[in-house]
């Protein structure tokens, strides 16, 4: 099967490739053929008789190609729907194409060859104008999240080619940005069935319970993504969130560092590791994951904080007031000021620097418009009474 589709692939290409090679060529002949006069054609015959020395002078020269528009109209007709045929041929000859490109790139897909899949994907996309137009404005409005257009298009490239796999990823995800989680699902599922080895579908309809809070079917969806191929991190990683929410640290643990080995240029994945040493008080594990954090992202202000309050907890409390300091430097967020301001008081009132608690505490408190910050108030009663709170 793989092979007849690779051999009719080819065939087709090549005869596209001759079309467009001797394209010239081929309406010069064209132009050729209408101008033959079959109702008019004379016998010709061959004469015992001499042939008179000089050229009789009723013979003309060969007119020059007319215009079609100054043909006579039976050859004007002929050449439009010769024309006609001709030009369905090639659209069809080119749609035909382009189905062929895409069946054979589901093959490579499914064989493991990503590469190759891609490229039969993409030169589908030169052969068929309109499934090329569906699939860019479909992505570019999933990318603007106007869902819904990018639901419309997605249709659209769907009922040209309905194999192409790349317009249900994308009709998947605006659907599940929508919260309509059971055609996300479908569409998702759709991509396995065409291509059982797609591990970013696993992916995404795992994230898809993920959403739902079902957490044991999103483990299993990442399960058989890992099993595919254990080397994408982002099934590492999304495995080790839910882990994560069911409190099974250990196992979280290990997946975010399965996911680290594997790539290690995401922030997100130290961060999350980071605050699970950070609440098991394995303090300098925390440090280590949130001072990565900041070397991939240095205005990163959340690592600041996580990082300072990682300081604080090991006594490191110079260190901690540093990172509040250079947290507030980068945000401009009141709530986030507000939060800083209160745990670098609280920092300052175990280091006995009370006048210094004082300040930051109240400028926490007249920051916070969420009215939730009754525990910066009890740190500032503390504070004025010169009690370090713990």
């Amino acid at each position: 099967m793989i092979s007849e589709t690779i051999i009719t692939g080819l065939c087709c290409l090549f005869l596209a490739i001759l079309f467009f090679r001797f394209k010239p060529h081929f309406f010069v002949l064209l132009s050729r053929l209408v101008r033959i006069n079959i109702g008019d054609t004379k016998n010709l015959q061959y004469s015992d008789q001499a042939v008179d020395s000089e050229i009789s002078t009723d013979i003309k020269p060969e007119t020059r190609i007319q215009s079609w528009l100054t043909l006579p109209s039976e050859k004007f007709l002929t050449l439009i729907f010769i024309f006609t045929i001709f030009s369905f041929l090639i659209y069809i000859s080119l749609n035909s194409l382009s189905s062929t490109l895409v069946q054979l790139g589901n093959n490579e897909f499914s064989a493991g060859h990503e590469k190759l899949g891609a490229a039969a994907y993409n030169l589908a996309l030169e052969f068929n104008e309109d499934l090329k137009e569906a699939v860019n404005k479909c992505s570019i409005y999933n990318i603007q999240k106007q869902y819904k257009l990018a639901i419309t298009h997605c249709n659209i490239a769907i009922e040209i080619n309905e194999n192409y796999i790349t317009a249900y990823t994308y009709r998947g995800l605006s659907y599940k940005s929508l919260k309509q989680y059971d055609q996300a699902i479908a569409d998702f599922s759709k991509v396995i069935k065409l291509i059982p080895i797609a591990t970013s579908a696993y992916i995404n309809r795992g994230a898809v319970y993920i959403d739902q809070n079902k957490y044991d079917l999103a483990i299993a969806e990442f399960t058989k993504s890992i099993n595919i191929n254990p080397k994408e991190p982002q099934a590492w990683f999304n495995r080790g969130l839910c882990y994560d929410v069911q409190d099974k640290k250990d196992l979280a643990v290990s997946d975010y560092t399965k996911a680290i080995e594997i790539d290690s240029s995401y922030a997100v994945y130290y961060s999350s590791r980071g605050t699970i040493y950070a609440a098991q008080k394995e303090y300098d594990l925390a440090i280590s994951d949130f001072s990565k954090v900041i070397e991939i992202d240095v205005n990163n202000v959340d690592a600041y904080i996580w990082r300072g309050n990682a300081f604080a907890d090991s006594k490191t409390f110079a260190k901690a007031i540093a990172d509040y300091q250079q947290a507030l430097a980068i945000t401009n967020d009141p709530r986030a000021k507000s939060y800083i301001y209160c745990v670098q008081g609280i920092t300052y009132t175990k280091m006995g620097e009370f006048k210094s608690a004082i300040i930051s505490l109240e400028e926490g408190i007249k920051l916070d418009n969420t009215g939730q910050g009754d525990w910066c108030k009890s740190a500032l009663e503390n504070a004025r009474q010169e009690i370090p709170t713990p």
